[in-house]
């Protein structure tokens, strides 16, 4: 089984451990296709997995205001990746002849040597001004590559739908399976950790904007008397606890410390990224949304999540101090999320296929 998730942030790797853990269960091999940081932190969390480096680097987004000039230039160097990770796989498949190939938003990533299944909650694109006018001709370009792969899993459910027109835009396409949210967080349980402090700050997302967007919080809260705590992922994998002047990092925690850490925080600060999102509905938390700018998906996922129970949403350029007092004392209630079993009863459907092909004899016309 070949499984590659897209290099932009974390959350396209967080999301696929327990898909990762189930396959594994079940008997697949599993290679994992990609780079750091990804390939480290799954290589860490799901130490039987066989990692292949892609060689490419992490997709990088720039904070700009004026992103007309980016889009296309960003869509054009996808277009040339997802063309040079076709030959790759295909090279791939005939070495190791996959039962199964799983890509998490590459669209280069299938073969029609082997069942390929695309997962994605964006379903349909959706562009910044200035280019809405070519959003029918991208989402049409976009269906003809879906027709590469045998299934496009959703990670999403149609009854408590959390990324709205992004996936339910696919509900009446013939090879759509809503498979229900995801989060690393189903399987670990909750740690205790040896600190407390009033904000957690989850960095994400590409660099250079991940960094660009911490410096903005640390000047933030510079000043202020909130204990604050910054936690992300690294290119080095290691994990790392370290007490700054003002603010205390974790770098590369353990899913049992970030979920200890995001349940017991009275405030949790994120990006709007979905993976992020499927983790908060998941485990009933409440959180302070601040949507990456320029990022389409997150400024659409913040105002279809502006009425939901238990977020609060802000763009970068309103955060405030009292932006932040007002989301610790709000009284959130968590509606409940039905994970659902889809995502597990599909993968054992796959092994079921392998397993019956692998037995039948010679010259069947099966």
């Amino acid at each position: 089984m070949l499984v590659a998730p897209l290099n932009w942030g974390m959350g396209h790797a967080t999301r696929l451990v327990p898909v990762l853990h189930q396959g594994h269960k079940l008997g697949f091999g599993i290679y994992v296709l990609g780079g750091l940081p990804l390939t480290g932190f799954l290589q860490d969390v799901c130490p039987y997995v066989q990692i292949i480096d892609d060689g490419f680097a992490p997709i990088k987004w720039k904070m700009k205001r004026n992103h007309f000039i980016d889009y296309p230039l960003l869509a054009m160097s996808m277009m040339i990746r997802s063309l040079r990770e076709h030959r790759m796989v295909m090279q791939l498949n005939r070495k190791y002849q996959f039962n199964l190939i799983l890509s998490d938003n590459r669209y280069g990533v299938y073969s029609n040597k082997a069942p390929s299944i695309l997962m994605t909650h964006q379903f349909q694109l959706m562009l910044p001004f200035g280019w809405k006018w070519m959003e029918p001709v991208v989402n049409k370009l976009l269906r003809v590559r879906y027709r590469k792969f045998d299934e496009i899993w959703i990670p999403d459910s149609v009854e408590q739908s959390l990324a709205g027109q992004l996936s339910l835009s696919g509900m009446n396409h013939m090879n759509t399976r809503f498979i229900g949210p995801l989060s690393r967080y189903m399987l670990v349980d909750e740690q205790p950790f040896p600190a407390h402090f009033d904000v957690l700050v989850l960095l994400s997302g590409p660099e250079p904007t991940r960094t660009q967007w911490r410096l903005e919080l640390e000047k933030l809260f510079m000043h202020s008397t909130y204990r604050v705590c910054f936690a992300e992922n690294t290119k080095g994998g290691k994990r790392t606890f370290v007490t700054g002047r003002s603010f205390q990092y974790l770098y590369n925690g353990t899913g049992g410390e970030l979920k200890g850490l995001i349940k017991n925080s009275p405030l949790v600060i994120s990006r709007a990224g979905y993976s992020s999102v499927m983790d908060f509905a998941m485990l009933g938390k409440p959180a302070l949304l601040v949507p990456t700018p320029g990022q389409t998906e997150q400024l659409y996922l913040a105002s279809w999540l502006a009425k939901h129970p238990l977020f609060t949403l802000v763009a970068s350029a309103d955060l405030t101090l009292a932006t932040v007092k007002n989301a610790i004392n709000r009284h959130l209630v968590p509606p409940p999320i039905d994970s659902g079993k889809k995502w597990k009863e599909l993968l054992e459907r796959e092994r079921k296929k392998h397993d019956g092909e692998a037995h039948q004899p010679t010259g069947s016309n099966l």
